[in-house]
């Protein structure tokens, strides 16, 4: 019964160890792309030309509202998926330290 036990805890730990560093040694020359895809690498790279996600165009120029102190962006944004998606609003505080 050991041996049994022996042989399915390694069978065990062959299945999956195997895959894992068949897909490190695959990706051996980008291990970031193993995790990331390609969409994403682009976008970390900055280089938007190449992606289909484009940043947010700025609509306007941005209004200050003297009463209540905010300012307020109209931005434009371009949605490349083929699903639907509404936004309504985007809100964010913004604080700036004086030097």
């Amino acid at each position: 019964m050991d041996k049994l036990h022996l042989a399915l805890t390694i069978l065990s730990i062959v299945i999956i160890v195997c895959p894992i560093v068949g897909a490190v040694y695959a990706y051996r020359d980008d291990l970031a792309g193993l995790v990331l895809s390609p969409e994403l690498n682009i976008l970390v790279s900055g280089d938007f030309s190449a992606s289909r996600f484009q940043p947010p165009i700025l609509q306007s120029q941005p209004n200050f509202d003297l009463a209540t102190n905010t300012y307020t962006f109209d931005f434009k944004f371009t949605n490349p998926l083929q699903n639907t998606i509404s936004l309504e609003n985007i809100s964010a505080d913004v604080v700036c330290k004086g030097i």
